[in-house]
């Protein structure tokens, strides 16, 4: 980073200065086509480690994508269906609604929490297997 702003960031390799932040130099350095240049200073390993990192980064972004998306569909479905058995009048119906709705979060706020802790567990044995 250069000075305070979090935008100026200078490649180490190459003393280049971009104001396009760190995911364009992580791309700078691992070779990886966009708006910057790839370092041409940037020792093999190193790229080819940044690279993989990246990857990996957007693989479990993904994967947490669709867990989301997929517990969403099943508290909708849930709650479709237990709106459907419901038989009670319109009052007591809007405080039904309210109940289901705070309960999708909570299980929205579960699953994300879950989603997270296993992409963390994941990375971290892929760091040990790394280094072993």
């Amino acid at each position: 980073m250069v000075g305070e702003n979090r935008k100026k960031i200078k490649c180490k390799f190459r003393q280049v200065v971009t104001t396009e932040g760190i995911t364009r130099l992580k791309q700078h350095i691992a070779h990886i086509s966009g708006e910057l240049e790839a370092c041409k200073k940037t020792p093999k390993e190193i790229s080819v480690m940044l690279r993989k990192h990246l990857q990996e980064s957007k693989t479990a972004r993904e994967i947490m994508k669709k867990r989301k998306e997929t517990t969403i569909m099943f508290i909708r479905e849930e709650s479709r269906h237990i709106h459907d058995v419901d038989t009670e009048s319109s009052s007591e119906n809007d405080d039904e609604q309210e109940y289901l709705s705070q309960m999708e979060k909570k299980h929205l706020r579960n699953a994300m929490r879950e989603s997270r802790k296993q992409a963390f567990d994941e990375e971290e044995r892929m760091r040990y297997d790394d280094s072993i």
